[in-house]
């Protein structure tokens, strides 16, 4: 009996030691999460790759629920109601202050442009989780300027930076797309955009509008860097 004693217990601090150390791996484990970039795994952006589909639940799509404009009302979005029928210009800017200066350039050439909205979708994704604290209802008041200014145009509010997660996309900068209708990057730029940017994305935009009839800003009128 006493033979059994000792074996009993000997198995029984070998399985609280196993435990510990468990415990001990998984907290490991869960610190390295924790600090790791969290795109680190996703695929980065480049042009010819597919852009991958995404959906924002918290916050999501800014449209009004009000004729006056006045309130804003969010949904669930997912990239495939906005993407996937035509040529695209998408902007991802962090929630900043200035930060749409950084891609202001090329927006106001597509403007410019005067493109009709069922032959150019414009898609706009504020990332929510890239801002600083206490600023969050300076992002829904911008937002809501612009959509009554573009009101074809699509808002995103990104309240947790999901898209910048699934896209790759580093903090406290804006990242500019054209976007063809099956998904593939025709233009990627990162960053501030120059005016030989703006010719080429311009150049591809005219390239691939699918209306043969419409006249579009000669590309020639941009002078380069």
């Amino acid at each position: 009996m006493i033979c059994f004693g000792i074996i009993n217990r000997y198995f029984k601090n070998q399985m609280l030691c196993f435990i510990r150390r468990a415990v001990i791996l998984l907290l490991i484990l869960a610190i390295i999460g924790w600090l790791l970039p969290r795109d680190i795994f996703a695929e980065e952006l480049k042009v010819g790759s597919v852009l991958p589909a995404v959906a924002v639940a918290d916050k999501g799509e800014a449209n009004f629920k009000d004729k006056e404009q006045k309130k804003l009302k969010f949904n669930a979005w997912e990239s495939s109601h906005t993407l996937g029928d035509r040529l695209a210009y998408v902007q991802h800017l962090a929630g900043r202050l200035g930060i749409e200066d950084m891609n202001k350039l090329l927006s106001d050439a597509i403007v410019a442009m005067d493109i009709p909205p069922e032959q150019l979708v414009s898609l706009i994704i504020i990332n929510a989780d890239d801002s600083i604290f206490g600023t969050g209802w300076l992002i829904s008041s911008k937002i809501k300027d612009n959509k009554r200014t573009y009101p074809d145009s699509t808002f995103i509010h990104d309240a947790d930076g999901v898209v910048a997660t699934e896209w790759s996309i580093p903090p406290e900068t804006a990242t500019s797309m054209i976007v063809a209708a099956d998904g593939t990057i025709l233009f990627h730029k990162q960053g501030q955009t120059t005016s030989k940017d703006v010719a080429k994305a311009l150049k591809i935009i005219n390239k691939n509008l699918n209306s043969k009839n419409k006249t579009v800003l000669d590309t020639s009128t941009v002078a380069d860097d």
